[in-house]
């Protein structure tokens, strides 16, 4: 009998998140995830909307920290906690402000958002 490992090696790649995959991604991410908020949005669905919302940040963040990863970052656990905190100080923000879209807090969270696509564009992929 012949040995099916010794035939066909298992090729060990690493395969990390480049930028165009990430890029990829992440406009993906964003839009089925608005088009699931707009509809929640649209039937009066406030579960459906939470539930959607946390999904969509969750599946962003699980993102960036492959591709903080695959850029050679160690520090993922504090990428996590500063954006849950950011996150956090941006919904309790909203909330004072009256749920004002031109206040503090929606300015803060799309900063962070789009602040942490930008940087995680640039930065290379480690080999």
């Amino acid at each position: 009998m012949t040995n099916i490992i010794a035939i066909a090696p298992a090729i060990k790649r690493k395969r990390g998140i480049a930028r165009l995959r990430y890029a990829l991604l992440f406009i993906l991410i964003n839009i089925v995830s608005g088009v699931i908020v707009t509809q929640a949005v649209e039937t009066d669905s406030g579960f459906l909307m939470l539930i959607a919302t946390i999904v969509w940040h969750y599946l962003i963040i699980t993102l960036n920290c492959f591709r903080l990863r695959d850029s050679g970052f160690s520090y993922i656990k504090s990428y996590i906690s500063v954006t849950l905190l950011i996150y956090l100080y941006a919904i309790v923000e909203i909330g004072i402000e009256g749920f004002d879209c031109g206040g503090t807090g929606i300015s803060v969270f799309l900063g962070w958002y789009f602040l942490t696509f930008v940087i995680l564009m640039m930065a290379p992929t480690a080999s």
